[in-house]
Formats: structure tokens, C-alpha cells, sequence
């Protein structure tokens, strides 16, 4: 016999020993022998003579793949044998354990660290985006600022802008799309419930407030210039003008105007025509009662301003 003498791996529940002798080794004491196979992945044990007495060894795949020493134990001492596994197998699973705390650790570690990254990206693609804007930017463009509700997922997307007008420092936008569904003036908010005036109106407070802080980041909000909306009115976010519009928008099908499945989601018993009616911010000439906005087929109209229509929100940012 050389000086290994080599025994199988785990087979039908034992160990066979090629020693000559065909000695098996039964793993029925063995607790748990299932999780043996699976946790301790045995690929097998050999005998060594040390000083004319018979060591076992077994090479156990643990995090360091080394081998263990069954020290001075005889062929036939199976006993010995099975619970020098038990005792193995029962380190395995605390070994384990201790791994998987590790891991959950790492990765909590790991899931801050993304969030962490994902808001630096964040704040990059904003820069970026706005110092793109500086450099190329053309009336008509599209451009990606802030990020509001627009499906049902519940999650903010980016808003999409459409480009009216370029100065010299800044630059006039409006959303592509519909955002929201608000009234012009609301009962609930206002107790001037008829006054079509902008500045007492309640969608100008929701423009500058509601919609202002859930749209735009702390780094958005630095490119955003006050803009004076009429008699020395300042407003950050606010509703284009008849004039304005008739200046920006060249025909009645330019006025026409997309709504995200947020806004349409938001409507109740209200026709796919009206639908389709945007706010500006004119209170009406005859009508203490109704204020001016543009309709489906992309006219001047007037509407009750407790009732709600869509709003396309317009900004001013700095270039």
C-alpha cells in the first residue's frame, strides 16, 4: 500500500474505503447528512501512516478550501469518524451564517454607494443637459428639465420642454405635454371663488408651490429666473398670456396639445373634447366668472374657472 491510500467520495450515503478491506463507512449517525452533501461539498479523504499510526485526513471545501485532520483514528473507528463530520458540518453552518450577515452588510453597503452614484449621475445629466442648452439650443427644441408624474407608474419621469423664445441670457420654455389637471381658481383654496384675476388666482399658488417644489431639484432651481408676469408680478413658474401665445405659436395646430396619462388619469365625467383644454392666465373681459384658454381645436375660448383644465406650465432658465 503507498502512502495515500485514496477513499471515494460521498456515494449512496457513505464512504467507501479503498483499503483492500472493503470497509464502509456508514454517514447514518451523521446529523443532517443531506446538508453534508450539499453544505460541506466533501470531494474526498485519504490515510496517511505518521510515525506508524494511521491519520485520516479530509479535504473540506470551506471559504479557504483547506483540508482537516481527523487526527489518529483507526480504519474501524467509525463513530469517531461521523462526529468529527457532525462537528464539521455544524461549523459549516455557523461559518454561514456569519457569511451571510457579511453579505447583507456588503450589500447594504453596496445599495447606498448606487444611490449615492445614481444622484451624482443625476445631478451630472442636469449640468450637462444645461450646459448644452447654452451652446446649441434653437427655439422649437426639446429639451429635459426637472422630473414631474406623467404615467401611472407613480414614479416622476423627466419633463419634457418645448423652446418659445432665447435672449440673451435665458431662455422661455413650455412642457411638451400637459402635466396636470387644476382648476383656475379653486373654491377650496380661494375664497375669491369667481375672480379670474392671475394674481389672486389659486393655480398660480399651485404653479409656484405644489408643482414648483415637486418638479424641480435644489440644482434645477438655480437655473430658474423669476419672471415678471404682469404689474411687477413675479413669478418663478407660471401660464403663457393670449399675446404670448399668439406670438409663439404661429397657427391653431401648434396650439394643440398632448396630455400625459397623469393628467388624463386625473380627469372625472369630463368629454374627450374638453379634454383637450389648456389654461392661459387672462382672467375674461365680460366674465368675472371664466378666464381664457385654448381649446381642442387650438382657439381662444373662455371656461368657468372653478372647473379644471389641463396646465402646461412655462419657465424662464438661465443660460
Amino acid at each position: 500500500m503507498g502512502l495515500f491510500s485514496y477513499i471515494s467520495g460521498l456515494s449512496n450515503g457513505n464512504i467507501e474505503i479503498d483499503e483492500g478491506n472493503s470497509e464502509i463507512l456508514d454517514l447514518q449517525a451523521i446529523p443532517d447528512k443531506d446538508a453534508l452533501r450539499k453544505n460541506c461539498d466533501i470531494d474526498f479523504i485519504f490515510e496517511q501512516y505518521q510515525n506508524g499510526n494511521l491519520v485520516k485526513w479530509l479535504r473540506f471545501h470551506n471559504c479557504e478550501r483547506e483540508y482537516i485532520q481527523i487526527e489518529n483514528i483507526k480504519a474501524s473507528d467509525k463513530g469517531v469518524v461521523c462526529q468529527k463530520l457532525a462537528e464539521i458540518l455544524q461549523m459549516d453552518k455557523v461559518c454561514g451564517q456569519e457569511y451571510i450577515k457579511m453579505l447583507e452588510d456588503e450589500n447594504a453597503k453596496l445599495k447606498l454607494q448606487v444611490a449615492e452614484l445614481e444622484n451624482k449621475l443625476k445631478q451630472t445629466k442636469i449640468a450637462s443637459t444645461n450646459k448644452n442648452m447654452r451652446k446649441n439650443l434653437c427655439i422649437g427644441d426639446i429639451v429635459e428639465f426637472g422630473r414631474y408624474y406623467q404615467d401611472a407608474s407613480g414614479e416622476k419621469t423627466t419633463i419634457e420642454w418645448q423652446v418659445l423664445d432665447i435672449e440673451e441670457d435665458r431662455a422661455l420654455l413650455i412642457s411638451k405635454y400637459a402635466l396636470d389637471v387644476v382648476a383656475f381658481n379653486s373654491y377650496e383654496e380661494n375664497a375669491c371663488r369667481y375672480r379670474n384675476i392671475w394674481a389672486e388666482s389659486s393655480i398660480r399658488t399651485w404653479l409656484n408651490v405644489s408643482f414648483y417644489k415637486t418638479a424641480f431639484s435644489g440644482e434645477n432651481v438655480k437655473h430658474i429666473v423669476s419672471a415678471n408676469t404682469e404689474n411687477n408680478i413675479y413669478d418663478n413658474v407660471f401660464l403663457l398670456s393670449v399675446r404670448e401665445v399668439s406670438a409663439y405659436f404661429s397657427n391653431e395646430n401648434a396650439r394643440k396639445c398632448m396630455r400625459t396619462i397623469y393628467a388624463d388619469n386625473k380627469f372625472e365625467h369630463v368629454s374627450d373634447y374638453q379634454r383637450a383644454f389648456w389654461w392661459l392666465r387672462n382672467g375674461a373681459q365680460n366674465s368675472w366668472g371664466s378666464a381664457v384658454c385654448i381649446v381642442a381645436d387650438g382657439s381662444f375660448n373662455t371656461w368657468m374657472v372653478e372647473r379644471e383644465l389641463l396646465v402646461r406650465p412655462a419657465l424662464w432658465i438661465k443660460l
